[in-house]
């Protein structure tokens, strides 16, 4: 975990001196796996979808807002339904003519209901860190599609006791369009 948080990191502090060729606004969708970690108990093979809207203040750094949605998990009869917001710094370093590596770096506001048969809806939200690492691919000044791996970081409390929302992850493709 350490790890990842570092190479998030320096990935952000290379993208300073880097010069890469993504400018202004920009739009991004996403589409996934997704993969939520609860406890001892692991869920994996959920589709889920990210849209998110950013700005480059400068040639290689950026600020996006998105919103992830994740779909029903279930683990012990308990069902829940995921979603957060995110703000998130972005570093990227172009890598070859029209590869561009970048690193996100953040908090997200994760929300969460437990859906339990015959009780009422739970309804939880607690901000996490959230970072993020992708490759994309640019092919025109206003098109780009990639690959992503976002992360919403905490600590996964145990679904019986209702003390925590899980952990999720994010593997994606992504469209990426700029205006």
């Amino acid at each position: 975990m350490l790890k990842r948080l570092l190479i998030t990191l320096c990935l952000l502090l290379l993208a300073i001196s880097a010069q890469a060729r993504v400018d202004d606004l920009y739009v991004v969708g996403q589409l996934g796996y997704s993969a939520s970690h609860f406890g001892g108990f692991n869920n994996r093979g959920f589709i889920a979808e990210r849209l998110g809207i950013g700005y480059n203040f400068l040639t290689n750094v950026a600020a996006e807002i998105g919103y992830t949605h994740f779909r029903d998990s279930t683990v012990l009869n308990q069902r829940i339904r995921q979603y957060d917001v995110d703000m998130m710094a972005v570093g990227m370093i172009p890598l070859l003519d029209h590869f561009v590596a970048y690193s996100k770096l953040g908090v997200a506001d994760m929300n969460g209901e437990y859906l339990i048969t015959q009780q009422p809806t739970q309804r939880m939200h607690s901000w996490r860190f959230a970072h993020a690492m992708g490759l994309r691919y640019i092919f025109n000044a206003y098109l780009g599609a990639g690959f992503e791996w976002y992360h919403v970081t905490g600590k996964a409390g145990l679904l019986a006791d209702h003390r925590g929302l899980p952990i999720a992850d994010l593997y994606s493709v992504q469209l990426f369009i700029r205006f």
